[in-house]
């Protein structure tokens, strides 16, 4: 063999060599060409990837959600929602200045839930609308304590032990439209108006 075969073949072994140890550590498929069962079972046992630990571009995926169906889920939401039997302090004191306007938001959501159908294989309404219909009696009780922390941490993002000052900004916000709503009617009262010539 020439010298300068020699030098090309020592430069491909060096270069081989210095392949990072976990790239080496996994099996060639080459090995397994005569064995598909063996090709399973090496990546089968391919170790897997280390937890995130934050600020990656890929995440490990959330755990398997219960495979119950809809209909199941609901009475177990519904009994979690009922353990609520007081508001808490910033919607007491909310609601204290803004119930009908807030009544009002609710009323609307419950009505447009009601208007969709109603089975689950439709698609068009959640297991969260079903448990709101119940807490509020399908539409007919508004003031259930249950009802509104309910609608305001499932409709509204509210976190009940979250910072006050934050939620309260959310609570005006929701009801920020119908107010304006609301001025506009008595600014603007509705009039017939005669546009015949």
């Amino acid at each position: 063999m020439s010298t300068n075969s020699t030098l090309a073949v020592t430069a491909v072994y060096s270069a081989s060599s210095t392949t990072p140890t976990s790239h080496r550590s996994h099996p060639r498929l080459s090995e397994f060409s005569d064995s598909p069962s063996r090709i399973g079972s090496a990546f089968v046992n391919m170790p897997s990837p280390p937890p995130s630990s934050g600020g990656e571009l890929f995440f490990s995926s959330p755990p398997r959600r219960t495979e119950s169906s809809p209909a199941d889920e609901v009475p177990l939401l519904l009994v979690k929602a009922q353990m609520v039997t007081s508001l808490n302090p910033t919607l007491a004191t909310f609601l204290a200045e803004h119930k009908t306007l807030f009544q009002e938001i609710l009323a609307r959501q419950i009505h447009l839930i009601k208007s969709r159908s109603q089975a689950f294989e439709d698609c068009h309404i959640t297991v969260y609308d079903k448990v709101l219909l119940a807490l509020t009696k399908n539409g007919n009780d508004l003031e259930t304590p249950a009802a509104i922390e309910y609608f305001c941490e499932e409709y509204l993002a509210i976190n009940p032990n979250g910072v006050p000052a934050q939620n309260q900004k959310i609570l005006q916000r929701s009801v920020a439209l119908p107010l304006l709503l609301s001025q506009g009617k008595k600014t603007f009262p509705s009039t017939s108006t005669d546009r015949s010539n």
